[in-house]
């Protein structure tokens, strides 16, 4: 359930920093900030959604599994209202790619939250790996003509 709350209490949010408050819990702000990131209002949206979201992503508020629920919803993010006119359904889509790139950041400096399942690059042509209908389909489309 998202909690939403006036723009007194968000401006106080932000200018107190960018610690948690202590009358509210991470998940109730968290939804409401996500909600925010769609709201027609710039103010919520760019001077309080994006920013307390962001800091407190890579100020490290946030622990590995909330981090990756975070990611969930904004790949949700990235769909909502497509097709949609007249409607602030592109803001959500493009703050949601926003925080996505947070999210990213924060997985690339500090790789033990594992939000991106890191794989060993692997080179084109590794026989341990392919199997063998692939290896014959490269051949296929490099055999000269």
């Amino acid at each position: 359930m998202e909690l939403v709350m006036d723009q007194q209490f968000w401006d106080a949010v932000v200018a107190s920093g960018p610690a948690v408050p202590d009358d509210h819990s991470l998940a109730e702000l968290t939804g409401s900030l996500v909600a925010m990131l769609g709201d027609p209002d710039p103010h919520l949206r760019d001077e309080v959604a994006y920013p307390l979201l962001s800091g407190w992503i890579s100020g490290g508020t946030y622990i590995p599994a909330q981090l990756r629920e975070l990611g969930g919803r904004m790949l949700d993010g990235l769909a909502a209202g497509l097709g949609e006119t007249g409607t602030s359904s592109v803001a959500r889509r493009s703050f949601s790619a926003l925080i996505l790139a947070e999210l990213v950041d924060a997985d690339s400096r500090d790789r033990s939250t594992r939000l991106l399942r890191h794989r060993p690059r692997r080179t084109p042509c590794d026989p341990a790996r392919d199997s063998g209908r692939a290896r014959q389909a490269r051949r296929s489309r490099t055999a000269p003509t």
